[in-house]
């Protein structure tokens, strides 16, 4: 009844988006209840790495020429630089949690296994590079998209046993990869952009490879946390480079850029502090202070209030209060986490990956992109069964 009622209200603008969400939804939740309780930690390693899939919006929002000019073209340019760190280092990251179940003695993998690991990027990009040459790019980039979304659900399939975990790690890879791919390769920029956009990519995602290669194995878990605040600072600069790009104008487009810098606050905040409390630089203990549960209600409905306010003023006068709306969600985040003993921080890390999920999705919305909404639920989804299931 609701789904019905949205779309009399939006018609067809809002039903296909919803229709992608709820269909994800339940495919990611297909999946993610036949992962092996073992690897849980890899799963949430490998969906914390595609969620860094919000470079896609700041690809979208990037501009000007070998450096930015704009606002909103530099907070697109700081998006992908953060989400590569992510990204880079998230697939790494997940490829030594996977190498924690080998046995010591256990031989390495002949090159023919590696070369399966790499078929399904080797394939997906082979076929986008076969119709580039023939042409055809523009009309096979939905395809591109939809092949990268599938190969993301895929990874999260993959990391049902040991035995396929690697291959899912690589499927995931590949996903993201022709993502980006199939985005830069519709960005119709000049070449100094796509100068500016490969240099920003490749500094990211070198630099998310060498904290991942570097860190301790023991440290990995905080190390996950560290890169979610990451995905939640994309969100945010994404929303608001995106809402400045088009003028504050759109209802729907206002709505989605709202939630994903409010979500996106509250996974920043929120990480920093698991990040921090799983790496001893603050106590474990709650934090507990007179009024606590008072004071976090009354934030909550300032964040609600921000929306209303934000849906009464006309144009980019509203961007002040997006980003009021932002700051409050992310005090938010920062008390609620605070609030939660170190013990049950794992909990709160699958969470904020849940939540992590739900701002790039509502990122999807906000550009119009079904693979940023498919991987946004799909993310969104696992993590909240998994918390439910560690909850158990």
């Amino acid at each position: 009844a609701v789904l019905m009622g949205l779309g009399l209200l939006g018609g067809e603008a809002v039903t296909i988006p919803l229709t992608v969400l709820v269909l994800a939804c339940i495919a990611g939740a297909q999946v993610v209840y036949g992962v092996t309780p073992a690897l849980h930690s890899p799963l949430m390693s490998v969906t914390n790495a595609i969620s860094g899939m919000t470079a896609v919006g700041g690809l979208v929002c990037m501009g000007g020429g070998l450096l930015p000019v704009t606002p909103a073209q530099w907070l697109g340019a700081a998006a992908v630089l953060v989400s590569m760190v992510n990204i880079g280092g998230g697939f790494v990251m997940t490829n030594r949690m996977l190498g924690m179940f080998q046995k010591k003695d256990a031989p390495k993998a002949p090159l023919s296994a590696s070369l399966r690991l790499a078929l399904p990027a080797l394939v997906l990009l082979a076929g986008y590079a076969a119709a580039t040459a023939c042409g055809a790019a523009s009309q096979v980039v939905g395809m591109m998209l939809a092949g990268s979304a599938v190969c993301c659900l895929l990874a999260i399939g993959g990391l049902a046993t040991q035995e396929t975990a690697a291959f899912g790690n690589a499927v995931g890879l590949a996903g993201v990869t022709g993502g980006l791919v199939a985005t830069l390769g519709s960005a119709g920029v000049s070449s100094a952009v796509y100068t500016q956009m490969a240099a920003t990519m490749g500094i990211g995602g070198a630099f998310g490879m060498a904290v991942a290669n570097k860190i301790a194995v023991t440290d990995l878990p905080q190390l996950v946390a560290g890169f979610h605040s990451l995905v939640g600072a994309a969100a945010v600069a994404t929303a608001v480079a995106s809402f400045i790009v088009e003028g504050g104008v759109g209802g729907l487009h206002r709505v989605a850029s709202y939630a994903a810098a409010v979500i996106g606050a509250v996974t920043l905040t929120g990480s920093i502090v698991a990040f921090a409390k799983l790496q001893g630089l603050v106590s474990g203990s709650p934090l507990q202070f007179p009024l606590k549960r008072t004071t976090n209600a009354l934030l909550a409905l300032s964040v609600l209030g921000c929306y209303y306010a934000l849906t009464t003023v006309p144009g980019l006068a509203g961007l002040n209060i997006l980003l009021l709306g932002s700051a409050i969600a992310g005090v938010l985040g920062l008390l609620v986490t605070a609030g939660v003993g170190g013990g049950d921080m794992p909990v709160v890390i699958t969470l904020l990956n849940s939540a992590s999920g739900w701002a790039l999705c509502a990122e999807g919305f906000v550009l119009s992109n079904s693979l940023l909404t498919i991987i946004g639920a799909l993310i969104g989804s696992s993590g909240a069964i998994l918390s439910q299931i560690m909850c158990v």
